[in-house]
């Protein structure tokens, strides 16, 4: 199974708040994004929202912090009869053997709720690139996934960005300790990248790799990418990874033109972002974008070809007036 679809893996602070929602996406908005994925044929929901990981990754450890169990299991249910598998990512911070054993009952508690599995995941975390830390990661994750039969489809390293003989030499070492079965999550040669070809991911002999892509997110992106499909992500590309995930923007009614357009480069064997078929990508992302908002989106692709192709496309801000009512936190998106 290849995996394609959403990392919810922002930091959407507190500063950045809209209509006070931060840290996550609102419970029902993304119960409508699943359905739209779904829509899209978009099969992997990955959930890791970098704030609520905790100052000491202590909700890794605390089956209180995870929050609403009916709100949850709602959610995976949800994500089943959509046909999205949704995988937990786990955030265990640096090594504590103190600590190893409190991971368990997360997992179970989330299990019986009925998640279908976890994302094993040591990004941003301090000295997590470090030897002896990723000793005792390969570890861990053959412990959790041998013993306790826990299905982790992935893995983020300390160090998941750099060149391909970089990044081959750096994580050889885990490579070689872990069940090839989890695939490497990597960001590509940077964080934020405008272009990802296979040439330049590293090759490992049994295992594969995830793209988390960090095109439109907030924190390594610019306003403007709201707006505008991935380019450079190739049908070769693809082919030869284990998965693709888009680690969006917030709120959820913002980044649907975009997930469209991943859906469409999953999908469409003639996906590419050329001034050839621009055109059809954009006139798709804004049909799919009204579908997702219940609306007319005649208005929304004239928006999105004003911006995106320079057409001269035209509206006025009070064509958007019965959007907002409805999404009022589209506001400011119309105002690029």
């Amino acid at each position: 199974m290849k995996y394609h679809g959403i990392v919810e893996g922002f930091y959407w602070k507190i500063k950045d708040q809209i209509n006070g929602q931060y840290k996550e996406f609102n419970h029902n908005k993304r119960i409508k994004l699943l359905e739209f994925m779904s829509f899209k044929g978009l099969n992997t929901y990955v959930y890791d929202p970098k704030l609520l990981r905790g100052r000491n990754y202590e909700r890794a450890y605390s089956i209180e912090l995870i929050g609403d169990s009916e709100k949850w299991g709602y959610t995976f249910d949800k994500a089943k009869s959509n046909n999205v598998n949704f995988y937990w990512g786990l955030a265990p911070g640096r090594y504590n053997r103190w600590k190893k054993n409190s991971l368990q009952p997360t997992i179970d508690h989330l299990l019986n709720l009925g998640v279908d599995g976890f994302t094993l995941l040591f990004d941003d975390v301090a000295g997590g690139a470090r030897m002896d830390q990723m000793k005792y990661q390969a570890e861990l994750a053959t412990e959790l996934y041998v013993k306790h039969n826990c299905n982790i489809i992935g893995f983020c390293p300390g160090k998941y960005k750099g060149e391909k003989e970089e990044l081959e030499n750096y994580l050889a070492s885990l490579d070689q300790n872990m069940p090839p079965e989890i695939s490497f999550i990597l960001t590509g040669i940077k964080t934020w990248n405008r272009s990802i070809e296979l040439k330049d991911l590293p090759i490992f002999e049994n295992r594969g790799i995830i793209i988390w892509d960090n095109w439109m997110a907030s924190d390594t992106s610019k306003p403007s990418r709201l707006v505008l499909s991935p380019p450079n992500r190739n049908k070769k590309l693809l082919k030869n990874i284990s998965g693709y995930l888009l680690n969006p923007c917030f709120p959820v009614e913002r980044i649907i033109p975009v997930v469209s357009a991943v859906g469409e480069m999953i999908h469409n064997e003639n996906y590419n972002t050329d001034k050839s078929n621009l055109d059809y990508i954009l006139n798709q992302m804004g049909e799919d974008w009204g579908v997702f908002l219940e609306t007319d989106s005649s208005v929304l692709k004239n928006f999105l070809f004003k911006k995106v192709s320079k057409k001269k496309k035209s509206y006025s801000q009070s064509d958007f007036e019965e959007i907002i009512v409805k999404w009022p936190d589209l506001g400011p998106i119309f105002d690029l």
